[in-house]
């Protein structure tokens, strides 16, 4: 399977889209055994693994040196599965990546994304509003 890597360098503004074969494994950082080079004196040698298990993309952060997803720190040793879209920063990148041959799935309805709360108080304004218009209306 192809992966592909959208990386925005922050130092620069740079921006490139590459391609890499992933296996189980697929190793990232400034070693010489990384498929893509990443620079910098915070970047470690083996800063993250990408693996896919089951069709899930998760990432295994092997550097102390700041690593998050979304914004959120993920800590050394520790896996974090990926979604569609997400964003990994890493000391002057940002990464996202996205499995070749898969859609972007459209975003949730707004109804979906809303608890049975607020659903509630929306059907309770509709009505407020339908016997205000309808009052109104005499």
């Amino acid at each position: 399977m192809e992966l592909e890597i959208s990386i925005e360098t922050l130092a620069t503004g740079g921006h490139q889209v590459l391609r890499v074969p992933i296996g189980e494994r697929l190793t990232l950082g400034r070693g010489p055994d990384s498929p893509i080079l990443l620079e910098g004196p915070q970047i470690s040698r083996e800063h993250l693994i990408l693996a896919l298990a089951g069709g899930q993309l998760s990432l295994w952060n092997l550097s102390a040196n700041g690593t998050a997803v979304n914004g959120a720190p993920i800590a050394t040793g520790f896996w974090q599965p990926l979604q569609l879209g997400d964003v990994v920063q890493l000391p002057g990148y940002n990464l996202t990546f996205l499995p070749l041959g898969q859609a972007v799935p459209a975003p949730p309805s707004f109804w979906a994304t809303i608890t049975t709360t607020e659903r509630t108080v929306f059907a309770l304004l509709a009505a407020a509003v339908t016997v205000a218009v309808v009052f109104w209306k005499m």
